[in-house]
């Protein structure tokens, strides 16, 4: 009913309000008015049973879409980030810091020797302490608010690329690198690397390209100066024999380094 502070009456069930200017009810009236406003409040309350009931699905079925997401962004065998999120950052980069990110490309040397004598499992393994390895390194780099995003992905088998925000010159990308192969090397992991900084018009499958590229080099280059140290410890006749299939290459049109690229991944 009115009050002077209420003049309206009630507001919560209009429909059921009494002026007083209307006549009395009689006790049944009054029963069945009672029981319309329990009816109500009942049918409020299922209602938002069955409204919690929906906003319970609806958080169940956003939950398993995010974890659908999450699960084909990441690599199953180490859990990082795998070669779809390395093509999402790289893309976000491109777009929002061009020419102000570096890149590294990791590849572990001896993964295939390790999977032929100790089995694949050990190669595994493997994989998945560098990935520790790499992560750990690069979680202290994300303490720091300008180094936040530095992040390692698994491309494949046993290549792996960091990703390097903030990073805009040749000698901090050497600076991570010779940082992240001690690291490795701490752990008895051996890896090649190659970096390549951004460049404005660059794609990500440019700057991937580049990195792998410059890998590729240092590691040719690592094994020329093992072969020229290994031939200096010959014998005459043993550095003559090596020479001679090197000119046996080149007979055929090849060299050492088209050698191995055709055939040095069945001995690593």
């Amino acid at each position: 009913m009115s009050t002077p502070e209420n003049p309206e009456g009630s507001s919560k069930f209009p429909e059921l309000y009494v002026s007083p200017t209307d006549r009395q009810l009689s006790f049944s009236e009054g029963l069945a008015y009672g029981f319309g406003i329990a009816q109500r409040l009942h049918d409020l309350e299922q209602q938002n049973v069955r409204l919690n009931d929906e906003v319970a699905r609806i958080r169940s079925e956003r939950d398993y879409f995010e974890q659908l997401a999450l699960e084909a962004r990441t690599d199953e065998l180490t859990g990082k980030p795998n070669r779809r999120a390395l093509t999402s950052r790289l893309d976000e980069l491109t777009e929002e810091r061009p020419g102000e990110f570096g890149l590294l490309f990791v590849d572990l040397d001896g993964l295939k020797r390790v999977n032929d004598t100790e089995g694949h499992e050990a190669g595994n393994e493997l994989i998945r302490r560098a990935a520790d390895v790499l992560d750990d390194n690069l979680r202290t780099d994300r303490e720091e608010p300008d180094t936040i995003a530095r992040s390692a992905f698994r491309l494949s088998g046993d290549e792996f690329v960091v990703v390097l925000p903030g990073v805009t010159d040749s000698q901090q990308l050497e600076t991570v690198a010779r940082r992240l192969e001690t690291d490795l090397e701490e752990q008895d992991i051996r890896a090649s690397f190659g970096g390549a900084l951004h460049e404005d018009s660059e794609s990500a499958k440019t700057i991937i390209a580049k990195a792998d590229q410059a890998m590729y080099d240092s590691k040719v280059q690592r094994r020329r100066a093992a072969q020229e140290a290994a031939r200096q410890e010959l014998s005459p006749e043993a550095r003559q024999t090596t020479e001679e299939a090197i000119q046996m290459l080149g007979q055929i049109g090849m060299d050492v380094d088209d050698f191995y690229r055709l055939y040095g991944n069945r001995s690593r």
